[in-house]
């Protein structure tokens, strides 16, 4: 019997034990939180700034102080251990980003796999010394968040084995070495973008490659150097998937660096804005599983049109602002992912125009062929352009490109575009009724063309307008108010170097957006425009040669936002008036303006003047002082 007893007790001891564990973090219940994690929570909450109170969760009121329930919090089900934190201010505003300190209590949290700070505003403090200490991390995204100081030893971020994703981009670090991250033998995503790597050793590629399981790396505006011809052995070959070096001073002498080309795996490749030149080797077609190729902004001088010859999943292809020349006409035809191309601002041109493959292009939303030479009729490009039963396009952008002939084709086929640059060609003709056919225009650029006749009446109903540039044309005719009635988005209007007039009553109510308005040769005289007065927001003004004859209102100077005035050779009279501080380039040549300059031009305040062809109606006294930095163009 006492021997059933003594079983009895101890079995029910174990079971007391089992149920509560003789431990300072017990729980009453499966998955609540453990209290000293709670007890870091509140702590590292007191020494945040959460103007937004997006914490308002994290008290020991809230949910019985279970802080598994608490906002941005993740913990595991099982055990009650804090797992993630999710405090990443997502929504672009200020007022929802936490700023204050991070406290070391965070280092208690020690099954702590995730660890987002992202997008928040830490006023340039240091990264918490601390991190590397959390173990078992694996994703730890502190992107944009304000942070400061350096990276200087190797134990700063090291100890961090288990990390998977690192993220520090555009933060206020600069990078002394480039060693601790050799410990980091788990990480897969590396993004340092934005931080200043100007001071590591050359061997920075090397310490790189020593990531065997890496996926991306991003590096783009980093001030690197030079980078290696060759990497032996390249540890990262059958994983790197995307690779971003763009925007820094990398100056690969000829040849192009092999090692990038061992990376058969990629699907992303940018190094853009960088120094490289010479020849784009053929050895780029072996990266067949490309979606992304941007060698834009480089110094590229040839390639073979075979290069890329089987990158047909390409869906980005951008080789903008090179070196580089020749016929192309037959090197991109299998190229039917393209989404976005770009061969602008280099020699290519197009034999016989775009060729007709370019129909089978049915995914493209962005196109841009300025400065290729394609001397072909504007409608035969717009023909190819349009064959896709579904047109996606959004952007065409084909200035400088010798397009001539008369542009009569329907543009409705193109109901999705809100881009289209057709500048500087030999485009004639009147303007396309068409063009009011498309309802998503946004910018639309016509300038330097031999376009004549008058605006369409119905320009008016392309609400979507923000910016038209029609200058330098040889349209003529009126315009009216019922042209702009409801273009309530427009913010640049030029249409300077057309003999259009105006007509528009005194109390006309312009769109209210406009800042940049040109009206050069315009017929607006002899009455200054009043309806200017009601434009807030104008920074830049061109009404020269517009046949205005009376004095230069004192209200034109006094708007807070304009810097850039021009009215020249008008038949401006009377005295100058004051010119506010805000205006930096001010044209009143070839007019019969009269008074003194010194405090039309520095009496507000002490600057810099530069003078040019003062009439002799104007006396210019004495030279203004000149004894600050800021400078000022004039022309009289």
């Amino acid at each position: 019997m006492s021997r059933l007893i003594t079983l009895s007790l101890i079995t029910s001891t174990l079971l007391i034990l089992i149920i509560f564990p003789l431990n300072s973090t017990a729980r009453l219940h499966p998955g609540d939180c453990r209290p000293t994690e709670r007890q870091a929570l509140l702590n590292f909450k007191q020494n945040l700034i959460d103007v937004a109170d997006r914490l308002v969760s994290w008290s020991a009121d809230h949910d019985h102080g279970d802080c598994c329930n608490w906002s941005n919090v993740v913990c595991d089900s099982v055990t009650g251990h804090v797992l993630e934190l999710q405090l990443s201010s997502t929504s672009n505003l200020p007022e929802q980003a936490f700023s204050g300190v991070i406290d070391s209590s965070l280092s208690k949290l020690e099954q702590l796999t995730l660890l987002d700070l992202s997008d928040n505003a830490f006023g340039g403090i240091p990264l918490p010394s601390f991190l590397s200490s959390m173990k078992n991390l694996r994703v730890l995204n502190l992107a944009r968040s304000g942070f400061g100081g350096s990276i200087t030893a190797d134990d700063q971020l090291d100890n961090l084995s288990n990390l998977r994703y690192l993220s520090l981009q555009g933060n206020y670090i600069k990078v002394e070495t480039l060693e601790w991250l050799s410990s980091l033998s788990s990480l897969e995503l590396l993004d340092l973008g934005f931080l200043d790597l100007g001071s590591v050793s050359d061997s920075w590629l090397d310490v790189i490659n020593k990531l065997p399981l890496l996926v991306e790396l991003r590096l783009s505006y980093c001030q690197l150097g030079q980078v290696p011809e060759f990497l032996n052995p390249v540890n990262f070959t059958s994983s790197m998937s995307v690779l971003d070096l763009s925007h820094n001073n990398i100056s690969s002498q000829p040849p192009f660096p092999k090692w990038v080309l061992d990376l058969r795996s990629l699907t992303y490749l940018n190094l853009a804005n960088n120094r490289f030149q010479g020849h784009i080797p053929e050895g780029i077609q072996n990266l067949s599983s490309l979606e992304t190729l941007d060698l834009s902004w480089n110094s590229f001088s040839s390639l073979s049109p075979t290069s890329f010859s089987s990158l047909i999943r390409l869906r980005l292809f951008n080789l903008a602002f090179n070196n580089l020349g020749g016929d192309l006409s037959g090197a991109m035809g299998d190229m039917t992912s393209l989404v976005e191309l770009d061969l602008s601002s280099n020699g290519f041109q197009f034999v016989g125009g775009i060729p007709n493959y370019f129909s089978t292009f049915c995914n493209l939303k962005l196109l841009t062929l300025s400065d290729v030479r394609l001397k072909q009729d504007v409608n035969q490009a717009f023909d190819v352009l349009s064959r896709c039963p579904a047109n996606g396009l959004k952007t065409i952008r084909m200035s400088n490109c010798q397009l001539f002939g008369s542009l009569n084709i329907s543009l409705a086929k193109f109901k999705n575009l809100d881009t289209l640059s057709l500048s500087k060609n030999s485009i004639s003709g009147p303007l396309p009724k068409s063009l009011t056919d498309l309802g998503s225009l946004k910018y639309l650029e016509l300038y330097s063309n031999k376009f004549h006749g008058t605006l369409p009446t119905r320009f008016g109903t392309l609400t979507n307008l923000e910016s038209i540039d029609i200058s330098d044309n040889l349209l003529e005719g009126d315009v009216y108010e019922i042209h702009f009635s409801n273009l309530t988005k427009l913010w640049m209007f030029r249409a300077s170097g057309n003999l259009l007039r105006l007509e528009v009553g005194s109390d006309w109510a312009p769109p209210p957006q406009l800042n940049d308005l040109g009206l050069g040769l315009w017929r607006l005289g002899p009455r200054f425009p009043s309806w200017l007065q009601s434009l807030k927001l104008l920074n830049s003004l061109n009404l020269s040669n517009s046949g205005i004859s009376s004095h230069i209102p004192s209200w034109v100077f006094f708007n807070s936002v304009l810097y850039s005035i021009d009215l020249s050779s008008n038949l401006l009279t009377g005295p100058l008036p004051f010119i506010s501080p805000i205006t930096s380039i001010l044209d009143l040549s070839n007019n019969s303006l009269s008074g003194t300059i010194t405090n039309f031009l520095c009496s507000a305040r002490r600057i810099r003047c530069e003078f040019s062809t003062l009439p002799t109606t104007i006396s210019s006294e004495e030279s203004p002082n000149a004894s600050t930095t800021s400078r000022r163009w004039y022309n009289w």
